[in-house]
């Protein structure tokens, strides 16, 4: 009777594990919406018809606790949208096959995943923000052809993506939608309109940018931090934009906006430009030596990080005024700074100049024969004579010490030989005066 009771027994511990077993088995599967999910041999796969649900951090996909084990997804024809986060943190995830019928792929879909390539089908209309962002194994995309936009940081952090090719019809670049990836060159098709903040910020590997005609928007620090940029070459029908020698400019040229983190050696900025642009100068790693022209008037904190910068020669002979944040990362107290060799004295008192290592240079004939018009009485209350010997003067600019201009004067409004600038409070100021020959700046006292 015993023995009896005792085969019973374990027959009954078999089944209990059998069934232990089968409803483990059971617990790699279930529903999602209207959707099917099991996952055999590490593949999960997902059949019917409809939308995935969207998940997030608080609900997450059910396949959740299986996340570090998936190694290949295969949704079957019927499904139409891949939800938010649908494979987020899937780190064994290689391969992922997409159907026809699917229109829409989720915000941060695959996130984080180890995806090597990805074949995203024409049905796709929409992919999400973060949707492959820190896929630091995606090597391969093909996107599809009825894409519009490419979403933010879409494709941030994909450091093994070499190269990409960006359908026609794609009209935006969104906010970091290629940062920090392994690109190395890029061209967009005729359809972008706009590209978007910091876009391809930190592509260490990226070498050359090709801008096309119908571009009107370029947002600040598009290509910023690209330490191998070498060139950025615009289409010349760009009604917005242009380039020369690689560095991206205004259309006009008025306006430099980006100088790409690759270049080397020294650099001239070309006489038409006015304003060096928002961290156009970022992280320029191996510009040793760079000229700024007397037309530049604004600089917008251009200066970021010039590691190998040793001197800069600024022929505007009044000192520009500048912003505390700019030429930081730099030692410019070990920068060489040369200036027009009369406009020493406004440099040494300017603010962040004043910290260079300035010398003064003659620049042309021009600069050293027409320093012999002079400016009287100095100091004074206010009435200035300028005597301008053989020389006619076409204008005059006033600017404080901060490089800000006080007023302006141009031969046909007065006689320009005379000026007053008792409307001025009380300090130094430096007189810019334009003549054919050249230009010449004096440093004024105003009691």
């Amino acid at each position: 009777m015993k023995k009896i009771l005792t085969i019973s027994k374990n027959i009954f511990l078999t089944l209990a594990i059998m069934l232990t077993l089968s409803a483990s088995a059971w617990a790699q599967g279930g529903t999602t919406g209207p959707l099917s999910w099991q996952i055999n041999d590490n593949i999960l796969t997902i059949s019917g018809n409809g939308d995935m649900p969207d998940y997030d951090y608080p609900k997450p996909q059910p396949w959740v606790d299986y996340a570090e084990t998936i190694t290949e997804v295969k949704i079957e024809d019927g499904v139409s949208s891949i939800g938010n986060y649908a494979f987020t943190g899937c780190t064994a995830l290689k391969t992922a096959t997409i159907p026809n019928s699917v229109t829409r792929i989720g915000s941060e879909a695959f996130r984080l995943s180890s995806i090597t390539s990805i074949v995203i089908p024409n049905s796709v209309e929409t992919i999400g923000g973060s949707a492959f962002s820190g896929c630091g194994q995606l090597a391969t995309v093909i996107l599809s052809n009825q894409m519009i936009t490419i979403e933010p940081l879409c494709f941030y952090q994909c450091k093994s993506l070499t190269s990409i090719s960006i359908p026609l019809g794609v009209k935006g670049i969104g906010y970091r939608a290629f940062g920090n990836s392994g690109l190395t060159a890029i061209s967009f098709p005729g359809s972008v309109l706009s590209i978007g903040f910091q876009a391809f910020e930190w592509c260490e590997s990226l070498e050359t940018v090709t801008i096309p005609n119908n571009v009107g928007t370029i947002e600040d620090f598009a290509f910023s931090c690209c330490t191998k940029l070498i060139s950025i070459n615009v289409d010349n029908n760009n009604s917005y934009f242009s380039s020369e020698d690689g560095v991206l400019f205004n259309k006009d040229k008025t306006t430099l906006i980006c100088c790409p983190g690759g270049k080397t050696g020294n650099y001239d900025i070309p006489s038409s430009v006015k304003k060096l642009g928002y961290y156009s100068f970022i992280r320029c790693e191996s510009l040793t030596s760079l000229t700024i022209p007397s037309s530049v008037t604004e600089i917008d904190k251009a200066f970021f990080a010039l590691y190998s910068l040793t001197s800069i020669t600024n022929l505007n002979p009044v000192p520009v005024e500048l912003d505390e944040l700019e030429f930081e990362d730099t030692e410019i107290n070990q920068i060489m700074l040369k200036v027009p060799i009369n406009a020493v004295d406004a440099y040494k008192e300017a603010e962040i100049w004043n910290d260079f290592k300035i010398v003064g240079i003659n620049v042309g004939v021009s600069s050293n024969e027409i320093s012999a018009i002079s400016v009287y009485p100095n100091p004074t209350t206010g009435p200035l004579t300028m005597d301008n010997g053989q020389w006619t003067i076409n204008h005059v600019e006033i600017f404080d010490v901060y490089g800000k201009k006080q007023f302006s004067i141009v031969n046909s409004q007065l006689s320009i030989e005379k000026i007053d600038i008792s409307s001025l409070p009380a300090g130094v100021y430096f007189i810019k005066i334009a003549t054919e020959q050249g230009t010449i700046t004096k440093k004024v006292v105003k009691q």
